[in-house]
């Protein structure tokens, strides 16, 4: 069988090769509902390189001298980077009304945040502006977010900080006036002590081990647990809590549950988790 779009065509045995050259690269699972998914994002990448099909392209990643800059650009196709302004508004409310205001109390120094699958970064924004409201533009204490994602196009755009009208309807107006500065497009920048509460990478969240050198107070990895496989999720949610800090908090999406699993974490509130 065949599926076809804009003029390319795969094949069931072009689609495997592919589905597990990508699960390879990333460790995203791409089921046989995504075949159209896979021509329509790729097939730009075989009209730009004048490629006839996905066998060539897959040569192409494969062999060629500039495979590693491909292989990064088919990723960067590839990956689905939906996301908002305070999406799940639940989870930043419990910053604000559980999390934070116990660091206070404890009278905590430092705390670690990251938002793991960023895309473009909404929710690292999100979270310091969240933060400025609790400890002051320029904290009180050490707050450090780490920003990470596979795509390097969505980290280039996360990095800039400017978001037009459309992007920043969900942001508080108060938080709006605070911390963002207009542009004449209408668009918005996020002001400087902003973005230096965080530090944008890329990383791939299927290597074998995370490179850091500390723990974490708070983990957003929220809707990226949906793409991997049922085993892969398991060994992510046991990754991320090995680098929580015990009583740190590790936040998933709607759709993500543990299912009652025993990972050494206990369940407080829909889709919050805290490390034993």
């Amino acid at each position: 069988m065949e599926t076809a779009v804009k003029g390319y065509a795969i094949t069931d045995r072009e689609f495997r090769t592919f589905q597990n050259f990508i699960y390879k690269e990333t460790g995203i699972f791409l089921s046989e509902g995504k075949r159209t998914l896979l021509v329509t994002r790729l097939s730009k990448r075989l009209t730009d390189l004048n490629l006839s099909d996905f066998s060539e392209y897959h040569a192409y990643l494969t062999e060629s001298s500039d495979n590693s800059r491909e292989i990064i650009r088919m990723i960067n196709r590839i990956t689905t980077n939906k996301t908002d302004f305070f999406r799940e508004d639940h989870h930043f409310m419990f910053l604000r009304t559980t999390a934070f205001p116990s660091y206070i109390e404890s009278g905590k120094k430092n705390i670690r945040i990251w938002s793991a699958g960023c895309s473009t970064g909404e929710e690292p924004y999100s979270i310091a502006m969240e933060v400025a409201h609790t400890f002051g533009m320029i904290p009180r204490v050490d707050v450090k977010i780490l920003a990470t994602d596979l795509d390097t196009d969505v980290l280039k755009k996360a990095e800039s900080g400017i978001y037009n009208e459309s992007r920043t309807k969900p942001i508080r107006k108060e938080y709006l006036n605070e911390y963002c500065d207009p542009l004449p497009d209408g668009s918005c920048k996020m002001k400087q002590p902003i973005k230096h509460l965080i530090t944008f990478r890329r990383l791939n969240l299927m290597t074998p081990s995370f490179p850091f050198r500390k723990d974490f107070d708070i983990i957003f990895c929220r809707n990226v647990l949906i793409y991997f496989t049922k085993e892969d999720r398991k060994n992510l949610i046991l990754k991320l809590r090995n680098i929580l800090r015990p009583g740190g908090y590790l936040l998933l999406g709607h759709s993500e549950s543990l299912l009652n699993q025993d990972f050494g974490l206990t369940h407080i509130r829909s889709t919050v988790y805290q490390r034993r």
